[in-house]
């Protein structure tokens, strides 16, 4: 079973912090606006389950669809991602 990844950095010299937080088949990093905790940008890091072929329907409508095979290649797919495994740098 996948570990819950939840990491936050904070970068003093733009103001902004950071987040990568995992999903139930997903990472994805979150950077907050200065001095508040709106996002103000946000991007899809790995599929941490293999992506499948297609998906017939989405098991949790209030989170973003798993990556589908079509659209993933060789570095898509991380398997057993620990936060221990991640640096931010």
């Amino acid at each position: 079973m996948q570990q819950d990844i939840y990491i936050t950095s904070f970068y003093e010299n733009i103001g902004r912090t950071l987040i990568l937080e995992s999903n139930t088949h997903s990472l994805w990093a979150y950077l907050l606006a200065p001095d508040s905790n709106k996002i103000e940008l946000d991007g899809f890091v790995c599929s941490l389950i293999e992506p499948p072929e297609f998906i017939e329907t989405p098991t949790d409508k209030t989170l973003p669809p798993p990556l589908i095979r079509q659209y993933s290649n060789n570095s898509s797919f991380v398997e057993n991602l620990r936060a221990d495994q991640i640096k931010i740098t």
